[in-house]
């Protein structure tokens, strides 16, 4: 589980989420979000297609959109 590590945490993928917002127009899904960080940052397959505990979502996926959530709080 040596990728894991590497996952990005949700503070680490805060400038990308900005980042991909500026790029999309201030608008777009979390999926439309997630494709774009994940290209602008050049995350490895191996490293954003980690599960989670939960088994929902991939690990960067669930980051990015605890990275979002507190933007969100932010900006309100």
């Amino acid at each position: 589980m040596a990728e894991k590590a590497k996952v990005p945490t949700y503070d680490k993928l805060m400038w990308p989420l900005l980042r991909a917002l500026k790029s999309m127009g201030d608008s777009a899904s979390h999926s439309e979000l997630l494709e774009k960080a994940i290209e602008q940052e050049g995350i490895p397959e191996a490293i954003h297609s980690v599960p989670p505990t939960d088994g929902r979502q991939t690990k960067v996926s669930d980051n990015l959109w605890w990275s979002h959530a507190y933007h969100g709080k932010v900006c309100a």
